[in-house]
């Protein structure tokens, strides 16, 4: 594998280059991306990609075709199945472009398209476009609590059951984050009081129960699907 001059400040900020049998033009993209502060590491062959994810993440891949090469699009199709756990946007430059080919590119996975002739700045902001959209898809999903159809919104603390918004006081909510960060998990009395009330010793107080029965009040009422369970003489758990 040959490795591009990484320019950025993080170096696990780099493009992953699919090239094809054109080897000029992928020492002309990888320098010129690298012009424009975006390092470019290439690979030969698909089924390098999978080895390489496995050392390290890149921001983009840029999956590089020849004329109506259907092998790498039905290669992107089966990387897109067997690996959507990894959000990751895909570039495809194709080296005859048509409406045909980029309708076949989209539908295998691809999240852009170009023609080889396109100018290197316009890859390059495509590139960068793609990747800050792709973090902030990240981050979305990172601040949002899910089960079932209850989701709890972390970053602005907002509860859904289903569409209906749900309020809650500040200790109500985090006794429920408590919870559905340990869904099918029993969570007694004394290890609630320690972890959501900061007590660290017991104390005879029923204060866990009411908070409990305000929280299944406003959780499961009027709901055939219950979700805040009591396990008599233990505790309490989600499922």
């Amino acid at each position: 594998m040959n490795l591009g001059k990484r320019w950025l400040l993080n170096l696990e900020d780099y493009i992953l280059f699919i090239k094809d049998t054109d080897p000029t033009y992928a020492y002309i993209i990888s320098r010129k991306l690298a012009e424009q502060g975006l390092a470019v590491l290439t690979v030969d062959q698909t089924e390098q990609v999978q080895e390489q994810l496995r050392e390290s993440k890149p921001i983009a891949l840029l999956l590089a075709i020849d004329c109506d090469q259907d092998i790498r699009l039905r290669w992107l199709a089966q990387f897109r199945r067997e690996a959507n756990d990894i959000l990751i946007p895909v570039i495809v430059v194709e080296r005859c472009p048509s409406t045909t080919s980029l309708t076949r590119a989209f539908e295998a996975g691809a999240d852009d398209y170009l023609g080889k002739g396109a100018p290197v700045e316009e890859l390059a902001v495509r590139l960068r476009h793609l990747h800050s959209l792709f973090r902030r898809m990240q981050l979305d999903e990172l601040s949002v609590l899910a089960y079932e159809d209850l989701r709890i919104r972390l970053h602005d603390r907002k509860v859904y059951r289903g569409e209906e918004l749900i309020k809650l006081t500040p200790k109500e909510y985090e006794l429920l984050v408590f919870l559905v960060h340990r869904v099918h998990r029993v969570c007694s009395r004394e290890v609630l009081l320690q972890e959501v009330w900061g007590y660290e010793f017991n104390v005879e107080t029923n204060v866990v129960d009411v908070y409990i029965r305000h929280l299944r009040g406003k959780i499961d009422r009027g709901r055939s699907r219950k979700l805040i369970h009591t396990v008599r003489g233990t505790g309490y758990l989600l499922e």
